[in-house]
């Protein structure tokens, strides 16, 4: 496998009016290409923070990002609109077609009517996805989901706390 996806010492730091609040303290990770991860992590964390980067959301205060051997850390806002066109996809949970579910149970529905159990239309679709070779990283504060995933990633205080690789594929979630 290929590093997709590789952070080396990223910091990020919100100045709010004279008080600077850091939120990530050094992550160093790597993602290959074709994996299937999960962050975890309280809120407030840095989980959302590190996947707005990973995103190309925003730009790490210090550190690199590299995605598919590019450093992405030296692109302007243009470049970086380029590569969330072009190499990323992202889905918002923010941004529901239906309120009261998540994005995730919005692109679900149709499976509901096709009769799909809870279990199957969960993870399915982003499951497919990832067996075409496609890198899935999701954020989730949901452990069944994570635990569809091949490696989960615990952040706490800014900083990656530990890593479960291949946690329950299989784990019946009904």
């Amino acid at each position: 496998m290929t590093a997709m996806i590789w952070l080396e010492d990223i910091h990020k730091t919100y100045r709010l009016g004279e008080v600077d609040v850091p939120v990530l303290k050094g992550i160093d990770l790597t993602i290959e290409e074709g994996d299937y991860v999960a962050i975890m992590g309280a809120s407030g964390s840095g989980e959302s923070t590190l996947m707005n980067i990973i995103g190309c959301l925003d730009r790490p205060s210090t550190g690199q990002y590299v995605l598919e051997g590019r450093n992405l850390t030296t692109l302007d806002n243009a470049g970086l609109a380029y590569i969330r066109n072009q190499r990323i996809g992202l889905v918002f949970q923010q941004f529901n077609l239906l309120p009261r579910i998540t994005a995730l149970e919005n692109v679900m529905l149709p499976m509901v009517y096709a009769g799909a159990t809870r279990a199957q239309r969960r993870m399915q679709l982003l499951t497919e996805l990832n067996a075409q070779g496609i890198t899935v990283v999701i954020v989730t504060h949901e452990p069944d989901i994570a635990a569809q995933t091949h490696r989960t990633i615990h952040v706490k205080d800014g900083l990656l706390q530990k890593e479960h690789p291949l946690m329950n594929q299989n784990l019946n979630v009904d």
